[in-house]
């Protein structure tokens, strides 16, 4: 099943494209107007200073030759003038720039402060006391420029959000304006109380107090720079498939197959192309041709009704805008404008007249080649899937997502044949998603461990995610409750965009009070979409009940070989069998074993060849030697589950030696041949010369002793073959025997 994710994944057309001409226009506009503003703004301030005598840039070059009489005369008018109770008293007072109360705490510029030395003509710079005073002087002037920068940066904010500028440059330029100006007035007030002189520079009246016009000039600055430096960020969804490889289409390299030393197999075959068919196969006249040569027709579409909901949807017939194009309207049959409410999962299909591979895109293209994506895993198929999930245009537009066609949505396919031949026209399918707001409570489509699954023996808690249809918050209980009642909360998806791969929205939280050998009912309920207003979210009418079974431990009742015991054979590599029976566990001791060399702790597990049940077995072929294995089964693979291991300690040893005659005696008138292993012996009477199989079978109850009547008128040629098939030489024996009587 392959997942189209239309509401990211589209190409902006012309509609797109005139949007942002028009925001950049806005957004050039509202720039524009904001370099005006803070150029009338110093123009004012340069106005104000000349009309009420302020000193500015404009007056140095004029005063420079008489500056030290000049302060000194004012100095000596202030020394006798009346305390001003405002930074505007009439009188030309230039410490009124900075709001100052007491001119004296000002010095004249180029006299000695007490923390520094000044010079004729120079800047001094106060003691720390005098600093900090001189500060405290200007704490109203600090606070009124804080507020000033605060003030600027939300209004520049509204006022660029009004123009409709983007929210990336709308918060850039912002913050350049109320940090560049709240930096800069703080630099003028510091130089102020530092050299106790009024700034040299622009200053706008305000209440008794002053802008700064450092700080004017600051936020102009930073204005600047974040023109030059802002960069437009975008996030693109980026889709990546891992397809199979795929021969290419066609088969014009099939006969190349046919050529070389080497001889065509099928794969080699199939290989060279698409339509490359192995004819003969297994006989001396295999070749490799091109199957259906002639065939320069695309697959033909249809709408396939198999994998649709038929309980819910529809197709309705469409004809296609376009020549060459056919297609079908998808209606929902519970709505009455026939569109898809939003966050619904809409699978439906295609069928084809021959194996094909299909592509699918939101946009029409003029080739299958400029397709966005491969359906299917890109395999040639006579059926292929799809399933789409949209959000509502309002939960959309809530995240700043924005769809270029409303809530009208277009699927067009294109197949191809194996010999590469695809359809001109396309396939469209065609549906609408509501566009009212999203009124529905969440759905839990799937859990993690599943719905009823097993937890391991002695485990109190177990870690759970949960998929929802949609962006929600989630909590759980062990109690069927109300959402606002349960008290744990799990950690959740928030935003559209943060839909995986299956189209689904995690939650994840740690469930606790697990119990063995019970089963653990847990209660989930969840709200929908995080982000929206609370009066836009909706709850599950009832709780999605959630078991898990708590089990009991698995234990490994037997392995073999057996602690201790030796396994011959009359091979180079012997055959041992290393098997395990388990019980208990969460199933009647049904689990997977595993095993590995004890010696190499380091080394993975393999599984055993026959498992999955209560019995499990692997044959191993074993040189001779000393050998010790680990076990390990357990009863749940997929999470791990209850395990048990238990450990065997054998030995392989191989027998190429015929068995050996230790004794030969009479015993009660009967021939006994004992041997040194287990093994059965035969004779005859003629010579050594006869098949073990032609002999006469000797009498025996434990494969050691072997018994025969005593004759004393006849040889024993005897045979001794073991439990491995070793035995003399064809013609040789064991041992000749010839009894006799000693009266």
């Amino acid at each position: 099943m392959d997942i189209l994710k239309v509401r990211y994944q589209y190409k902006p057309g012309a509609a797109d494209k005139k949007m942002k001409k028009k925001n950049f226009e806005k957004g050039a506009i509202a720039i524009f107007e904001i370099m005006i503003l803070i150029g009338s703004i110093s123009a004012f301030s340069y106005f104000v200073g000349n009309e009420f005598g302020f000193v500015n840039a404009a007056d140095i070059t004029t005063v420079s030759s008489n500056l030290p009489d000049m302060m000194a005369e004012a100095k000596a008018a202030l020394s006798s003038a009346p305390t001003p109770t405002a930074a505007l008293s009439g009188v030309k007072n230039p410490y009124a720039f900075m709001g100052a109360e007491n001119p004296s705490m000002y010095p004249a510029a180029g006299a000695g402060g007490a923390g520094g030395a000044g010079g004729a003509g120079g800047t001094s710079f106060v003691g720390w006391s005098q600093f900090g005073a001189n500060l405290w002087a200007n704490g109203m002037n600090i606070l009124t420029n804080g507020g000033i920068a605060v003030a600027l940066y939300y209004g520049t904010t509204y006022v660029l959000q009004w123009m409709g500028v983007s929210p990336q440059l709308s918060d850039s330029v912002s913050h350049a304006v109320g940090i560049g100006f709240g930096v800069g007035a703080a630099v003028g007030l510091l130089y102020s109380a530092a050299t106790g002189t009024p700034l040299w520079g622009l200053a706008l009246p305000f209440g008794g107090l002053v802008i700064s016009g450092l700080g004017l000039i600051g936020a102009g600055i930073g204005v600047l720079i974040a023109l030059f430096t802002y960069r437009d960020v975008r996030f693109d969804a980026v889709q990546f498939s891992c397809l199979p490889w795929h021969p290419v289409t066609g088969g014009a390299d099939c006969e190349q197959c046919n050529k070389g030393a080497l001889p065509c197999t099928e794969y080699k075959c199939e290989s060279l192309g698409q339509s490359c068919k192995l004819l003969n196969s297994g006989t001396s006249d295999e070749m490799c041709v091109w199957n259906n040569r002639n065939d320069v027709y695309p697959p033909a579409i249809t709408a396939w009704d198999g994998p649709l909901d038929k309980t819910q949807f529809e197709y309705d017939p469409y004809t296609a805008t376009l020549p060459g194009d056919t297609g079908v309207v998808i209606k929902d049959k519970k709505t009455s404008d026939g569109c898809i409410p939003a966050f619904t999962r809409l699978t439906y299909g295609i069928s084809l007249d021959k194996p094909g591979m299909c592509k699918i895109d939101t946009n029409r293209t003029d080739t299958f080649d400029e397709m966005a994506q491969a359906i299917s895993s890109g395999e040639y198929l006579y059926n292929h899937t799809l399933m789409s999930v949209h959000g509502g245009l309002t939960e959309l537009s809530n995240e700043g997502i924005n769809l270029s066609n409303g809530g009208n949505f277009n699927v067009y396919v294109r197949c191809q044949s194996e010999n590469g031949y695809s359809n001109v026209g396309t396939f469209v399918f065609k549906y609408c998603v509501q566009k009212s707001p999203d009124t529905t409570a969440p759905s839990i489509e799937l859990t993690e461990p599943l719905n009823g699954w097993f937890v391991e023996s002695g485990k109190t808690s177990q870690d759970v995610n949960i998929y929802t249809d949609k962006p929600a918050d989630c909590k759980w209980s062990h109690n069927d409750e109300s959402y606002d009642n349960m008290p744990n909360t799990m950690t959740c998806a928030q935003s559209i965009t943060e839909m995986n791969a299956n189209t689904y929205y995690k939650c994840s939280g740690t469930v606790d009070g697990l119990k063995d050998s019970t089963e653990n009912d847990f209660y989930f309920n969840c709200k929908s979409y995080p982000l929206n207003n609370e009066s836009d979210r909706y709850t599950m009418a009832t709780d999605y009940k959630y078991i898990l079974y708590g089990t009991q431990p698995l234990v490994i009742d037997s392995v073999t070989p057996d602690v201790g015991s030796t396994i011959k054979d009359s091979t180079q590599s012997v055959k041992v069998t290393l098997t395990a029976h388990t019980s208990a566990g969460y199933n009647k001791g049904q689990a997977y074993c595993d095993f590995k060399q004890t010696s190499q702790p380091d080394s993975a597990y393999v599984l055993f060849a026959n498992t999955n049940s209560y019995q499990h077995s692997q044959d191993l072929w074993l040189d001779a030697g000393n050998y010790d294995y680990t076990i390990k089964c357990c009863d749940l693979a997929e999470l791990n589950g209850n395990c048990a291991t238990q450990s065997t300690q054998f030995s392989v040893e191989s027998d190429f030696q015929p068995p050996t005659v230790v004794r030969v005696y009479n015993e009660n008138n009967q021939l006994n041949i004992v041997t040194d292993e287990q093994s059965n012996c035969v004779y005859g009477t003629n010579s050594c010369s006869y098949n073990f199989a032609d002999g006469i079978n000797m009498t025996t109850t434990d494969f050691i002793n072997h018994f025969t009547d005593w004759n004393t008128n006849s040889n024993y040629y005897v045979k001794c073959q073991d439990e491995f098939g070793n035995q003399p030489n064809p013609d040789e024996c064991s041992i000749t025997v010839r009894p006799f009587s000693s009266y």
